[in-house]
Order: structure tokens, then sequence, then C-alpha cells
């Protein structure tokens, strides 16, 4: 619920309208609410974002992350078309496309540096053996395959146009990003962090 009020318009949402969007049931965001006064009030038509940057902060500092199963794979080709195998992979499989993060989605929605690692997320592990990957230890991974326990992760991506594809590319909201982004190799992840939290505090990003 906090990054759905992080990123989502000043209008007030109902108890159901929050569990429609995370894709959760009713009873269990009401045993959620209420969310502390000084980040979200409640008025007579629903909840309300008070602080969005508080939110997002409150968001970054308490997440446990997605948990679930994570798979780590080296390939040749930049990571684009590494993307690209991937979710031809699962298209193929399921027809669900992953929902990229981390560096790649950062690149989206605030370009700041230059990718180095792809995550992406998916509803079940593809044999990526079969595609020109190899599992490797994450230090040596420029692929990082999640298939979340936490359901919002998924439900609450988004997909946007993928230039010179003939599909909509999915990618991770921004605070999921974020998440993901600080965990990046190299130096300058918390810098570039910091960029992704300014535009989407800034411009709605995310819808």
């Amino acid at each position: 619920m906090l990054r759905l009020f992080a990123l989502s318009p000043d209008e007030p949402m109902s108890q159901s309208e929050i569990a429609r969007r995370l894709g959760m049931s009713h009873v269990a965001i009401g045993k959620q609410l209420p969310l502390p006064d000084d980040l979200v009030a409640r008025t007579p038509a629903g909840w309300q974002v008070v602080d969005r940057a508080g939110c997002w902060d409150r968001f970054m500092s308490h997440y446990p992350g997605p948990r679930g199963l994570t798979t780590y794979w080296a390939s040749t080709g930049d990571l684009a078309a590494q993307l690209e195998r991937i979710e031809e992979v699962a298209r193929d499989r399921s027809n669900a496309r992953p929902a990229v993060s981390g560096d790649l989605a950062a690149d989206l929605y605030a370009p700041w540096r230059r990718p180095n690692r792809l995550v992406a997320y998916a509803i079940d592990q593809p044999p990526l053996e079969e595609y020109g990957f190899t599992i490797v230890r994450s230090a040596d991974a420029t692929v990082e395959l999640c298939t979340p326990r936490d359901p919002t992760v998924l439900t609450m991506s988004r997909e946007s146009p993928s230039i010179g594809d003939r599909n909509a590319r999915r990618y991770t909201d921004p605070l999921i990003t974020a998440w993901d982004l600080r965990r990046s190799p190299g130096g300058d992840a918390d810098s570039a962090v910091d960029q992704l939290r300014a535009r989407a505090l800034r411009v709605r990003l995310w819808a």
C-alpha cells in the first residue's frame, strides 16, 4: 500500500479500490489499514496520501524484498539482447512477459547510468540453459530472474511500448525498480536511486 500511495494520483481511494489495484482481497487490505496518519489520511471519500515522499522512504527502509525463488544467469550479448531472448522464452512457454526491474527499468523511468545487470520477475523459471544462458553465482550474473513470493510485484507492473519490439514490454513500478537498483553493482547505484526517486515524486511515471 505504501508503494501504491507513493505512486498514485492524489484522489482518495476506497478500500475496495486499493484491493483491486494490488490484486489482493478486501479483507487482507482491511487487516493492514490504517496506515500511519502522517503518511495517509482517512477521508469521507476514502484513503488519501498525505506525504508521498514519506511513503516512498518508509517503503524503501522497511520492505523485506520480494522473496521467492531467484536464479542467476550469464550469457553473451548486451543486456537488451539477453532480455529479448528471455521474453521470447517466456512468451513461448506461457505468453506471460516477465516484468523488467533494476537497471533497465530505471533507464526507462529516469536514465542516469549505463545498465550492468538485468533483473526480471516471472511467474515461473524457464529453462534458460536451452537458450544460451549458464547458471552462475550472483556476483558473476548478467541476469537475475525472480519468481516472487510477493504477488504485488507482478500485479503492479505495467506495460510500456518497446521500440522495435512487436509486443509491449512489462516493467515493475518505480519503487520496486528503485529497491532492485539500490542492490545493483557499481558505486553510482545510490545516485541513480536518488534520481529515480526525485523524478517519480515530481512526474507521474506509473499509472
